[in-house]
């Protein structure tokens, strides 16, 4: 299946709800994608195409490195599809179900979370709310950071809803109370989903589960979820903080901003314990959202309960309790009694508390620091700093790791960039050792095995091998090689290598008849490529030949070859890029010419 004459549909990588998710080749750009085309019982409906579309359009244009890329969005026939780059199908869910234990390390936990956070915060100020934030739709690059997947089409899914008593629509176990009441979705909705994630990445669980979507939906609605901590006591307190204002019923009572829920986070990872609000405030908040706001969405007055909840029977007002009432004065008067008590005996005080009267140390913003030299930036931030009568950062070097980075570059850092410390606080960095280079042995002479044993032995390996006639040498040996003996190459690299075919045949007679050359129609290869069939015939009556394909332009090496008898034929398939030109030679002749 080819969509629109450009994008080849290969093998299915996953699908959902709303669509299939493919493998495709961009033929135009020979490149994989990975293409996401939506069920046709979606495509008959108006609102949702149009919505779908404007969506579509609108997660194009988010550019984002914790965001997975956008590239096209089209239409072939009834088929509606989306062209995204192409990652490897491991979720941020296989990675949980894969940890030790079923739960992520607090320090795993709060990167990847900070990552996604980013990437909303980054969504939400171009107008896109994502909607459907499940570790499903968290995949991750070849270096481990963090890719966010689905945006739009949640946001299309979600403008479909159908009102169906205990239907609850896209991923309940991560859906947001004020979702799961049928109102609009916003950014805030996405911080609650997220704080959902990294509950279970913390506890290896969600904090609400239930044999029934609905029951799980009332339940972010009406119930508290278990402290973090209980689950999972490794967990920091500041940590648990965090997690516990993410997941707050009303969206006023989170975090303001995605960008503000990644700063908590980073401050937690510190050791500090993030601004937010007092237990007691937020458990009054909470206790008034279960028994007044609560009632007042699930069944407003003069209306029917929300459709999504089941209907509840009205309380009659409970009568006070004269016994209750009575215990509850006596506690309270002897409470004060003894305060009164404590208050007035003589005994040692404790050390009144001194105020600090050094200066406070303001908050900065960490640098990108990523692919810059190390001594450079130490520079540049010093002078940067000192310009502003600011105690600079200090970059400490944690390590050095060998890449094809020049050496010095740094490769990451902790805290990432966007976090916060203190004034002359530490950033530690991780730096590129360059790559090792190792001296190329001179191997002409030897036969091609010792040749291709002696470069392995070196660190080195063997690039291609190229066949010449040489009457010096005897067929087999190495008679050449790039770069020379002597020069320097980065580990692992490749050496190209001429090896000897033998003397050059004699020349056939004048009266023997010229070898027949002939070759099948080119083929166009799913890999953007051209191929044919040469097959290069002998007369009989002659003298054996030696036969070698070779490439003119475009390509290079030689791609086959032998010698030939007479009456027999030579043939062998050869692929090549467009635009490439093969010579075929018998006996160091060129007698053909193939363009590719």
């Amino acid at each position: 299946m080819i969509l629109n004459g450009r994008y080849q549909v290969k093998e299915r990588l996953g699908e959902g709800g709303m669509g299939l998710v493919c493998r495709a080749t961009d033929l135009r750009l020979n490149r994989d994608v990975a293409v996401k085309m939506l069920r046709p019982q979606y495509a008959g409906d108006p609102e949702f195409v149009q919505r779908f579309n404007q969506e579509a359009t609108a997660a194009a244009q988010l550019a984002h490195p914790n965001i997975a890329q956008v590239f096209d969005t089209g239409r072939d026939g009834d088929t509606r599809y989306i062209v995204m780059e192409l990652l490897k199908p491991f979720t941020l869910k296989n990675l949980i179900a894969h940890a030790a234990g079923g739960k992520l390390t607090p320090e795993d936990a709060i990167r990847y979370t900070i990552e996604i956070a980013r990437a909303l915060g980054h969504a939400h100020t171009h107008g896109v709310v994502h909607r459907d934030i499940k570790p499903q739709n968290i995949l991750f690059t070849d270096d481990g950071h963090v890719k966010v997947t689905d945006f739009g089409i949640a946001r299309a899914m979600s403008s479909t809803s159908s009102t169906a008593t205990g239907t609850v629509l896209g991923s309940p176990h991560y859906l947001s109370p004020e979702q799961a009441h049928g109102q609009a979705a916003g950014p805030s909705s996405d911080i609650y989903s997220l704080g959902v994630v990294l509950y279970e990445m913390l506890t290896g669980r969600p904090p609400f589960t239930g044999e029934t979507p609905l029951g799980i939906a009332v339940q972010h609605l009406r119930t508290e979820a278990p402290p973090v901590r209980a689950l999972a006591p490794q967990v920091p307190v500041g940590l648990e903080q965090v997690v516990q204002r993410a997941l707050a019923k009303t969206p006023e009572e989170r975090f303001a901003t995605a960008t503000e829920f990644a700063a908590a986070l980073d401050a937690a990872r510190g050791g500090r314990l993030p601004s937010l609000p007092s237990a007691s405030t937020a458990a009054d908040a909470t206790q008034l959202l279960s028994q007044a706001t609560l009632a007042a969405q699930v069944a407003p007055a003069g209306g029917p309960a929300h459709p999504l909840l089941p209907r509840e029977p009205q309380a009659r007002p409970a009568r006070p309790n004269p016994i209750a009432t009575g215990a509850v004065v006596v506690v309270v008067l002897v409470g004060l009694a003894l305060g009164v008590l404590f208050a007035t005996r003589p005994g040692p005080q404790p050390p009144t508390p001194t105020t600090p009267t050094g200066p406070t140390k303001r908050q900065i913003v960490v640098e990108n620091l990523q692919g810059k030299d190390l001594a450079t930036e130490r520079a540049r931030i010093e002078a940067s700093y000192r310009e502003q009568s600011m105690e600079p950062p200090q970059l400490v070097e944690v390590g050095r790791e060998p890449n094809p980075a020049p050496a010095g570059q740094i490769l990451r850092q902790a805290p990432e960039p966007g976090g916060h410390i203190d004034e002359g606080g530490v950033i530690k960095v991780w730096v590129s050792s360059g790559v090792e280079e190792v001296l190329v042995p001179d191997v002409v002479a030897m036969t091609l095995d010792e040749a291709k044993a002696t470069l392995l032995a070196k660190n080195l390996t063997v690039g291609q091998v190229a066949r010449e006639h040489n009457d010096q040498y005897d067929t087999g040996i190495v008679i050449g090689q790039a770069p020379a003996g002597g020069a320097k190459l980065p580990k692992n690299g490749p050496v190209t290598l001429t090896v000897s075919q033998g003397k050059k045949p004699p020349p056939t007679s004048s009266g023997r008849s010229k070898p027949d050359i002939a070759f099948t129609p080119l083929v166009e290869t799913e890999a953007g490529k051209r191929q044919t069939t040469v097959t290069v015939t002998l007369p009989a009556g002659g003298a054996a030949a030696a036969v070698e394909l070779k490439w003119l332009k475009g390509d290079t090496g030689s791609p086959g070859g032998g010698i030939v008898e007479p009456g027999k034929d030579y043939a062998t398939m050869i692929e090549g890029n467009p635009g490439s030109v093969l010579a075929v030679m018998v006996d160091g002749e060129v007698v053909k010419r193939i363009e590719f």
